[in-house]
């Protein structure tokens, strides 16, 4: 493994809380080759300010000024970065110490990479971990697994934060969509994939990510529904191809439905949850469903006392 420039790129709206833990967690890489690019999306609280407060020469701040979203602060990052490498990075969520130097180790030319998210929550004491995202999805932690498009799509397309070769972006002009505030990653995964790119997942979990109070959103879901629609409308993908996506959306479909009547409960609106019962029934069955994970995440949440999402 060659020592090569990665460029890892965090679009930051309103990071301050979390911003700092998240730089450090990149210093602390046994990697020792990259540039951080922070691209501070027109934030109206000290985000900036943390940033500038942290020492080092690898890192750079660049600041919009208006909020484009993740997906336009990561173009922003991606036309100034240096590196051969780009890896992704929210701004409130943080990498285990060996993360690049693991993934790197398998990246090759014609793929991407990622791993497997360890899903956290958030608590005053740091970080404490609940699941594992490839766990859920039946992918063994040992494990090393080349994806085309079909299988990701049909392993759910799992959340991910990959390390990409910059040249196949720039080669193939590819960009996220601004503007766009849910969905914006995985349709530029589904991009890379379509344009030939392959994927390779290490089912080590190396990347923490946070789960945020207040982040399960029925506008998220509708985002997501309308990156799937313009994916059934590329001319490039195969019937088989968007006969996966199909299924997937109506997955989605189905949890939007759900997020919908845990919403109207969330705000005790119980006629209009319970005319939700009523004229669809099969929600009911999606709640049985849901049970025994939901028992899993609120004992888990109270025994380390982080905060629940909801």
């Amino acid at each position: 493994m060659g020592r090569n420039l990665v460029s890892v790129i965090i679009p930051a709206y309103n990071a301050e809380k979390y911003i700092k833990g998240t730089i450090i967690s990149v210093l602390n890489q046994t990697y020792p080759c990259f540039e951080i690019i922070v691209v501070d999306d027109a934030s109206s609280d000290n985000t900036a300010e943390v940033v500038l407060s942290i020492k080092d020469e690898r890192i750079r701040l660049l600041r919009h000024k208006e909020n484009m979203g993740p997906g336009g602060a990561r173009n922003t990052g991606i036309e100034v970065a240096q590196g051969k490498w780009f890896a992704e990075l929210d701004a409130d969520d943080q990498w285990l110490p060996t993360r690049l130097e693991k993934l790197l180790s398998i990246a090759e030319s014609g793929y991407f990479v990622a791993d497997n998210h360890l899903m956290c929550f958030d608590s005053l004491s740091g970080l404490k971990p609940w699941v594992s995202r490839f766990g859920q999805l039946k992918i063994k932690i040992n494990s090393i697994v080349d994806v085309d498009f079909t299988r990701f799509i049909k392993t759910g397309a799992p959340a991910l934060c990959p390390i990409v070769p910059l040249k196949f972006i720039r080669d193939n002009h590819l960009k996220y969509r601004p503007y766009c505030f849910f969905g914006e990653d995985f349709e530029f995964y589904c991009q890379l994939l379509i344009q030939g790119l392959k994927l390779r997942l290490c089912g080590e979990p190396l990347y923490l990510r946070r789960m945020t109070p207040g982040s399960l959103t029925t506008k998220d879901n509708n985002g997501l529904i309308e990156v799937y629609w313009r994916l059934l409308s590329d001319s490039r993908l195969k019937s088989g191809e968007k006969e996966v996506l199909k299924v997937n959306l109506n997955k989605i479909i189905t949890q939007q439905r759900f997020n919908i009547f845990f919403h109207l409960l969330k705000n005790k609106e119980w006629q209009t949850a319970l005319n939700q019962l009523v004229s669809k029934p099969i929600l009911a069955y999606d709640c049985l469903k849901r049970f025994p994970r939901f028992v899993s995440y609120y004992i888990t949440a109270r025994r380390v006392d982080g905060k629940m999402r909801f």
